[in-house]
């Protein structure tokens, strides 16, 4: 049972009792019942049924019969009914009150004694204010009832002053019975009334509350003692006077702490709300519902009892970015949140997070790999499904990363799920992939290699360059030099260039590279332009499509011929078809083509680029994928189409380069079909700058005379 219904019930209970006391003490003719201190008033019989009455009505009840609930307001309502008669008595002097007074045999035998029992007029009011109280309180008037509450203790606290100083004007017309039954009524009440109001704001286990409790205690305390000294020097004339004052500073002190204290409750309040409000924004996200991130690094820092059966899934919604600039912010929105309530439906036993953006976690406990996997391809199948935005269906897939924590190498759940979910990004998104330590090695040393990456482009004696000759098939001499980059770890050693070029590019550093790349090449050009009298072969340098989007290859690559007094004509742009279709890097190879440079398309044949598209291209020659020599050396249609292909190009009068020439079979049939130069092993592997000098000095001098041709 809770306190507030045990407070109710003792209340009333001690109320009644006490009333039934009494007046059983009038039936049996017993004085000590209604008057146990000789030298004190004694109870009214009124009095004691008010008391019984109230008591009736202030017991607690949850049965839902009409009669349990009209019988107490029927009690309270006599009990009001005959303070009301008692007041109107002593206003008016009517005595009513003596008419429906039961017992009159031992009230007059009182009064001839010359101790009198009375209907006190304190006594009255502090029994309607009660009742009052009692009466408002079903009827949702709690501010009301607990403003009658408290005028009803007022008087009570007043005839305790009487008690302590013995005045005879304070307490002869209340008995003690009265006072303790009253006090008792006071705490039934109280205890029904705290629920609401002003009182709850008092009674709450707070600080304010705890402070007003204090206060309230220390005030009325302060006042009796006060009251009690002040009223053993004053005459029973003044009395009455000094009792209403004292009423009414008891009032006014309550008041003001009540009031003190409901507006310190507002506040304490509004910063407990406040407070919760910062936890709760801490540890939920805002948009979706989710846990936060910071809820989810407290969640993972907490003990899990077994970590070898827990597994986190990272999920990132594949081309977020690109969605949400077509939907726009709100439906954008409504697409996290909607993604938000799909993972919470398909793991509802584990901790769903939105750790930022476009991306969620779940951490589960007490999971298996397998169930860890089964859980990752549910998210990716219900992420598939189309999402209702704007009144029409979209779609979006899903990568997901699974980290177990029976996985080797997976020390760190969180950075294992976003490794794995970020391959499962590069590999083309919409999939689960499972964490594996073999993985996140490679990633590792990836991660190494680009910071290697970085200081290698600082410094002089890792990224090199060799040379591959283009070799002319009508005399065999060299015509071009293709520079390839070489990059020389010192722990690692020889980095394969698919390696480090991929790093580049991902890495933002593929402009910075490429710019050194053509920086060494025309220095070193530079250098064998003085050794070699200025005979020298076209240099041949690989730029991207990339850097002819992005850079201004041809003013940059000019800027450092110049500086060095060497052509333009001297050096060929190897580009593959993907330059002619990016608009900002065909206009970038025509300024090239204008500045003096020549311009060749590497791996022709492979791509996508029409025909009809290469009279209008700012191109000097072209170079035929191997894959037409591989086809030529197996069959006749493919050794027809390689000989198709150059003669087409002599058609447009760009001389064609054969790649990959590496025996004597291969050589025959390229030199058969008509292509006018080579590329391959079979001439020569690609060389430094030191072992090309010797190369070079023996196949002078250059054929003037033929078109200049490059190669990849």
């Amino acid at each position: 049972m809770r306190v507030e219904i045990r407070s109710q019930a003792g209340g009333a209970g001690i109320s009644m009792l006490i009333g039934i006391l009494v007046l059983a003490g009038y039936g049996l003719g017993f004085e000590p019942l209604w008057c146990p201190v000789p030298s004190l008033p004694g109870t009214h019989p009124v009095t004691a049924i008010c008391l019984v009455l109230l008591g009736l009505g202030a017991w607690p009840t949850t049965s839902q019969a009409a009669t349990w609930r009209v019988i107490p307001q029927m009690a309270v309502g006599i009990a009001v009914l005959l303070a009301v008669l008692c007041v109107c008595d002593h206003l008016l002097d009517t005595h009513v009150i003596g008419w429906i007074t039961p017992f009159h045999a031992t009230l007059r035998a009182q009064a001839a004694s010359g101790r009198p029992i009375h209907f006190a007029m304190n006594s009255a009011l502090a029994l309607l204010g009660l009742g009052l109280a009692q009466f408002l309180l079903p009827h949702g008037r709690i501010r009301t009832s607990q403003v009658a509450l408290f005028f009803s203790g007022a008087i009570l606290m007043t005839a305790l002053i009487g008690f302590l100083d013995g005045l005879g004007r304070f307490h002869d017309f209340m008995g003690p019975l009265t006072l303790l039954g009253s006090a008792a009524l006071i705490v039934s009440v109280l205890a029904a009334a705290s629920s609401g109001g002003f009182l709850a704001a008092v009674l709450k286990d707070s600080e304010p509350g705890r402070l007003a409790r204090m206060l309230l205690l220390s005030c009325t305390v302060i006042i009796l003692g006060i009251g009690a000294i002040v009223a053993r020097s004053v005459s029973a004339e003044d009395d009455p006077i000094l009792t209403y004052q004292t009423v009414a500073l008891l009032a006014l002190t309550w008041v003001i702490v009540v009031a003190s204290t409901i507006r310190a409750d507002m506040i304490d309040l509004l910063r407990r709300q406040a407070d919760a409000k910062l936890i709760q924004d801490a540890s939920t996200d805002a948009l979706t519902g989710l846990l936060s991130r910071n809820q989810l690094d407290k969640v993972l820092s907490e003990p899990h009892g077994d970590s070898t059966r827990t597994a986190m899934l990272t999920i990132d919604v594949d081309r977020f970015r690109s969605a949400n600039n077509a939907l726009g912010t709100a439906l954008g929105d409504a697409l996290l949140i909607q993604t938000g309530k799909r993972l919470s439906a398909v793991a509802p036993h584990y901790k769903v997070a939105r750790s930022g953006g476009d991306e969620f976690v779940i951490f589960c406990e007490s999971i298996d790999r397998a169930a860890a996997l089964q859980l990752a391809e549910a998210v990716v199948a219900t992420m598939a499904v189309p999402f209702e935005l704007g009144g029409r269906q979209f779609r979006v897939t899903s990568s997901v990363g699974v980290a177990h924590g029976g996985t080797s190498g997976a020390a760190d759940l969180r950075d294992a799920a976003d490794e794995a979910m970020f391959i499962a990004k590069q590999q083309g998104g919409n999939q689960a992939v499972p964490f594996v330590k073999a993985l996140h090695d490679a990633r590792m040393e990836r991660v190494r290699l680009e910071q290697d990456l970085h200081r290698a482009m600082g410094c002089d004696d890792e990224l090199t360059l060799v040379y591959q000759p283009i070799i002319s098939l009508r005399d065999r001499g060299i015509v071009s030099l293709e520079v390839l980059a070489r990059w020389m770890h010192p722990v690692l050693g020889a980095i394969p260039p698919s390696r480090f070029i991929a790093i580049a590019e991902d890495s933002g550093l593929f402009l910075e590279l490429g710019r050194k790349l053509r920086e060494m090449a025309v220095r070193q050009a530079a250098t064998w332009a003085v050794t070699q009298n200025g005979c020298l072969p076209v240099i041949n340098l690989n730029v991207s499509p990339l850097e002819l989007a992005r850079s201004d290859v041809p003013g940059q690559l000019m800027a450092a011929i110049e500086r060095h007094g060497l052509r333009t004509s001297g050096f060929c742009l190897e580009v593959t078809e993907g330059s002619f279709s990016d608009e900002r890097a065909l206009e970038g190879l025509q300024d090239a083509r204008r500045r003096g440079f020549l311009i060749a398309m590497d791996d022709f044949g492979v791509g996508y680029s029409s025909l009809a598209q290469l009279p209008r291209l700012p191109l000097s020659s072209v170079k035929l994928d191997r894959s037409f020599l591989t086809r030529a050396t197996e069959n006749d249609d493919g050794l027809s189409l390689l000989a198709t292909m150059v003669q087409l190009s002599h058609v447009l009068k760009l001389p064609v380069v054969a790649e990959g020439v590496e025996t004597l079979k291969e050589l025959d049939i390229v030199s058969a079909c008509g292509c006018d130069s080579v590329q391959g092993f079979i001439f020569s592997r690609p060389l430094t700058a030191a072992q090309l000098e010797p190369f070079l000095l023996a196949n002078r001098p250059w054929p003037t005379e033929q078109p200049v041709f490059v190669a990849s």
